[in-house]
């Protein structure tokens, strides 16, 4: 910049110049290759519930991702007056039931509304085995395995919608 205000940029030739800092080629050898990052969440490719009937204290859920991360699994009986606009994606993630995916497909096998050792609570409404004979709602959300340069997660979380 050579007036000293901004009125004239700084010019970087690609591989001329007296000055290696001015050059283009000498700051990308330098740096080296840069990757961005991904900004996008991921999605289920695939999201269902394995046959009800086949167990009765039981759900399995069964999923793909189109990038590794972790699903978050939380089932709710249909007559708890609980719906779509209640299930905040806290609410989905401390009911404990997740698998990671990284290829193929993964289940969630869920026997209980939350995964909680009930010598760390004194809720005994979460911890009692699922009703046989019992409607329930499964609601499902996910965050991927994203890192940034430095190897810390940058996690990308799905959006909340149903």
């Amino acid at each position: 910049e050579a007036d000293g205000v901004g009125g004239s940029p700084n010019k970087m030739l690609y591989n001329s110049g007296a000055v290696d800092a001015s050059k283009v080629a000498y700051v990308q050898g330098q740096l080296g290759s840069v990757t961005t990052l991904d900004e996008s969440p991921p999605s289920f490719t695939k999201l269902q519930i394995e046959d009800p009937t086949a167990f009765n204290t039981k759900i399995i859920v069964t999923f793909t991702l189109n990038e590794a991360g972790t699903a978050y699994c939380r089932a709710v009986r249909s007559d708890s007056g609980e719906s779509a606009a209640d299930m905040y994606i806290n609410r989905i993630a401390t009911a404990r039931w997740s698998a990671v995916w990284s290829a193929g497909t993964q289940t969630i096998e869920m026997d209980k509304v939350e995964n909680l050792d009930p010598s760390l609570t004194n809720r005994f409404d979460h911890t009692e085995p699922f009703a046989e004979a019992q409607q329930y709602e499964v609601y499902c959300w996910a965050v991927d395995s994203a890192e940034d340069t430095n190897g810390y997660a940058r996690q990308n979380s799905a959006s909340q919608s149903y």
